[in-house]
């Protein structure tokens, strides 16, 4: 009888255990387009104090030097044309999402930004050339550098 009555209480915990488990609240519930929206402008909101000129400057940096490495035929897609269109089209989205913030830097970032959506090659290297030139008033030039083996 004993082996009967822990057969039934085994039975009787694990059906309740399997039902409770549906019933459990989601510890991670899944983003909607509305939670990313705001958890992303939240974020952006939360760095935007910490956006300096000098920050911008080296995004600035780092992707001049992949744009020259990309027109110099260093970038590991020489004869491959899908491979760089591909690479010149993450260039561009990388152009774009470069950060702004309140800095002098900021209306330069905003012209390559618009030059670049609008396919304008003289706007686009004015506007570099002017954000460069407003990295050296800041202090922080644009330094460009190439791999070992490359030049650098």
């Amino acid at each position: 009888m004993k082996l009967r009555v822990r057969r039934v209480a085994l039975a009787a915990g694990l059906a309740v255990g399997l039902a409770l488990a549906g019933c459990t609240a989601d510890a991670d519930p899944q983003p909607t387009p509305e939670t990313d929206a705001a958890m992303n402008q939240e974020t952006f909101d939360a760095l935007e104090p910490s956006i300096t000129a000098d920050f911008q400057c080296g995004q600035l940096s780092l992707l001049a030097t992949y744009q020259l490495r990309l027109d110099q035929g260093l970038s590991g897609a020489e004869g491959d044309e899908a491979g760089r269109a591909a690479q010149e089209r993450m260039l561009e989205d990388l152009w774009a999402s470069l950060l702004e913030g309140d800095t002098a830097i900021t209306p330069h970032i905003r012209d390559i930004k618009e030059a670049l959506e609008e396919g304008d090659t003289v706007k686009y290297s004015e506007a570099s050339e002017a954000a460069s030139s407003a990295c050296t008033e800041n202090g922080t030039g644009i330094q460009m550098g190439f791999l070992p083996g490359e030049g650098g």
